[in-house]
């Protein structure tokens, strides 16, 4: 009880460090383009129609998104539960991100036995700006839930051929399964580096001779092939679209234009997504790990050595390049940056032990390295705001999410006016208005009527409003104008 109470102070401190960033300001921004918007539509759809298996956009099944929908599961579940709005979107994300940390930790302190080796780990993994960003954590997108699954599956293979103890088979069995059933193919990048790490260790021919191994593939292989094989006989076509988008598509060439060169992520990761004071600790954090260490430990280290090495070597061979994509290492990478500070932060605790005037000297050390890469995170998520570039793309989602939260807009029945099709961010909250039946309708220009109040932030069509109608403006915010519409101008005006 003792000791419980003089370690209770750290734990909070360690809560309050990874939940800020990770949970901060969660909702501010409405919807993102793209992924995140693509799957919020996938879930509102799933929680209206309870086709649990095939998932729809705007009303048809979805061969764009052909990923399991284990997040959109998740998704939908909160949908129900608390209705369509940010936080059910991205609750999933940021969850997975804290459950990421608390394995991290446990398996610091559990495994390695080794306290301050987590606090720190963790405290690395949300300081750096490529885990704590827009399609990861803090966004409803599938990087987070797969970083989750992905470091588990390292972590349980790592204990299994330490330990030999067959439970972690089945867990990483487990694991296995929840990273293909969020992502596909991608849950499986680890698979090479722990694969020469086995080789490395001897423990190939041990591996293949033991029941359980097989037993636990079974529990990997089969839910995965009924999935796919229920989803193809319930939408043809499925597959092709798989081996387009996920298999064959994006890793052998380029997919919607996202080409770099070999060493981008080797850029992004060590001159972008970790801070100089932090990519620097990374080699000499290998090096304490693989000498100044328990021999559990130097194990360890050669495990992360191998899998970060060959895990950014094939997602730099693939074609489609997107920086998230290497959302994946940085719980890895977390640790090499971390030992190099716990060796020094435990040789000043070990100094200065007996000395009370000087026993804040290894604190003071711990805050001084990671203060600047932790409050530059919190600063990312405080209060975010729209880049320059940005403003113009979420007005009008800015708009219907007012709509949707605002009870003085229900009454008036309006509707948004595109050229082609609607944007994705903002059909996500036109399907949120049209569960709460709260009035928005969505219309091409020629199927607009006289007495109509309509809205609209494309220059085209503002421009095209003002050639073919009668009206007056009833409100501009920015690019987005209200209008309404008396009827249309005589053809020899």
């Amino acid at each position: 009880m003792n000791y419980l109470k003089k370690i209770g102070l750290k734990y909070w401190i360690l809560m309050f460090l990874v939940s800020v960033p990770i949970f901060g300001y969660l909702d501010t921004l409405p919807i993102r383009l793209w992924d995140e918007s693509r799957l919020a539509n996938n879930t509102i759809e799933m929680a209206s129609n309870k086709n649990w298996l095939v998932t729809y956009y705007d009303g048809k099944p979805d061969l764009w998104n052909t990923k399991p929908p284990l997040l959109i599961w998740l998704q939908t579940i909160l949908i129900k539960l608390i209705g369509a709005n940010e936080i059910s979107i991205r609750l999933p994300s940021a969850i997975a991100a804290l459950l990421t940390c608390i394995s991290l930790f446990l398996f610091s302190f559990r495994y390695l036995k080794n306290f301050w080796l987590g606090f720190i780990s963790i405290t690395v993994l949300v300081a750096s700006q490529g885990y704590i960003k827009e399609h990861v954590t803090r966004t409803g997108d599938y990087d987070s839930l797969l970083t989750f699954f992905t470091t588990l599956i390292s972590l349980f293979a790592f204990i299994y051929i330490d330990s030999k103890q067959k439970r972690y088979i089945y867990l990483f069995f487990v694991a296995c399964l929840g990273a293909v059933m969020t992502k596909g193919i991608a849950g499986l990048l680890f698979f090479p580096g722990i694969f020469f790490f086995i080789l490395s260790q001897k423990e190939l021919l041990s591996l293949l001779r033991n029941k359980h191994f097989y037993l636990g593939l079974l529990l990997f292989i089969i839910p995965i092939i009924t999935y796919y094989i229920s989803r193809e006989h319930y939408l043809p076509g499925y597959l092709e679209a798989v081996w387009k988008n996920e298999l064959g598509g994006r890793f052998i060439k380029i997919n919607e234009g996202h080409s770099e060169s070999f060493f981008f992520y080797i850029n992004e990761i060590f001159t972008k997504d970790l801070l100089f004071i932090l990519s620097i600790l990374v080699i000499p954090g290998v090096v304490t790990g693989l000498k100044r260490s328990s021999n559990t430990t130097k194990r360890f280290f050669s495990f992360l050595i191998i899998n970060i090495i060959s895990f950014i070597l094939i997602i730099s061979i693939s074609q489609t390049k997107l920086s998230w994509y290497a959302a994946p290492v940085y719980p890895l990478l977390s640790f090499c940056i971390a030992k190099f500070i716990e060796v020094d932060f435990s040789r000043l605790k070990f100094y200065t032990k007996n000395k009370t005037s000087t026993k804040i000297v290894p604190y003071l050390f711990l805050i001084t390295i990671l203060l600047i890469p932790y409050t530059r995170s919190i600063k990312r998520i405080y209060k975010p705001k729209e880049h320059e570039w940005d403003k113009k793309l979420y007005e009008t989602s800015y708009y219907l999410r007012n709509r949707l939260q605002n009870e003085d807009y229900k009454q008036a029945p309006i509707s948004l006016i595109y050229k082609d099709s609607v944007n994705p961010q903002e059909l996500f909250y036109l399907n949120s208005l049209a569960q709460k039946q709260i009035p928005l309708y969505t219309k091409t220009l020629d199927q607009v009527k006289s007495g109509e109040t309509i809205i609209s932030s494309e220059k085209w069509i503002k421009d095209s409003i003002q050639k073919i109608f009668l009206y007056t403006i009833l409100d501009t915010k920015s690019n987005l104008i209200t209008f309404k519409i008396y009827g249309k101008r005589p053809k020899n005006h």
